[in-house]
């Protein structure tokens, strides 16, 4: 695991695993960071997998590097750009929460270069559609650590200690704008518009996740994608990676090879 050099400004993954035929481009959260995925990464055979972490606009290593409004589909674009620097010509993309709705929009101006998708925990296409007052609790996170950890803490499923979550909204604080979280917020809170795409898509979810639940995702991605894939990663919540890193990494190798799982897969402790 190594990453990437050059300044801020650059568009170069932040994390770079493996040096295998097959690629795989991932796409953060909105509270996320590329060092949330190095251990699940490392479950990944590195012989047969090459995966790069992009970082959005304002976020880890492009931090400094402006959006236009910090949006959805100027990440997409940018998601497009760093494949077609890396030479990819087919990839597998797989999104975090709202990184799902990257993962989405850069698989659409992909077309049959997007091999597969996988939506991890993953925001509803259409939007989470948040009513007010949940909304500007999440507002108050751009510029407020503890609410952040608030909400890392209620969305792993209030079963993590209070440690763990103020690490994870610690490195997110240290790592994003608070202008670039503000702006990804008002896209994906919101109501969208979900377009589809003809390729596979695997969707798993957190058994503790409070918010993308089974429900929500059937109403979601499987009203778009009635054949998509669905698993639920037992034992975690809203962040699998980390909550669970070894068990989602055999759903991701699951996915990514169309090795399909019936029922649900008992976490590893993390």
């Amino acid at each position: 695991m190594r990453a990437a050099a050059g300044s801020s400004g650059d568009l170069r993954p932040a994390m770079l695993w493996g040096h295998g035929p097959r690629k795989v481009l991932v796409l953060n959260g909105w509270l996320g960071t590329a060092s949330h995925w190095e251990e699940l990464l490392r479950g990944l055979d590195p012989d047969l997998w090459q995966a790069g972490v992009m970082d959005y606009r304002g976020y880890g290593m492009r931090r400094s590097v402006p959006g236009s409004s910090f949006t959805l589909d100027e990440a997409a674009q940018d998601a497009v750009a760093l494949a077609d620097s890396l030479g990819w010509d087919r990839l597998a993309l797989m999104g975090h929460s709202m990184g799902a709705i990257a993962m989405l929009r850069a698989a659409q101006r992909l077309g049959q270069r997007a091999t597969c998708l996988l939506g991890l925990t993953p925001v509803s296409p259409f939007g989470s559609r948040m009513d007010a007052a949940r909304r500007e609790h999440f507002e108050r996170a751009a510029h407020d650590i503890v609410v952040r950890q608030a909400i890392v803490h209620a969305s792993a499923g209030n079963n993590m200690p209070a440690s763990w979550s103020e690490r994870v909204a610690a490195q997110s604080w240290n790592t994003s704008e608070p202008v670039a979280v503000a702006g990804y917020l008002a896209q994906w809170s919101g109501e969208l518009a979900a377009g589809r795409v003809e390729t596979k898509v695997h969707i798993a979810l957190g058994e503790y996740d409070p918010g993308i639940t089974e429900a929500a995702v059937r109403g979601g991605w499987l009203s778009l994608y009635p054949d998509a894939s669905l698993t639920v990663l037992r034992g975690c919540g809203h962040y699998p990676m980390l909550q669970a890193p070894r068990s989602t990494a055999a759903w991701v190798t699951d996915a990514l090879t169309s090795r399909r799982r019936e029922g649900g897969v008992r976490a590893n402790p993390a």
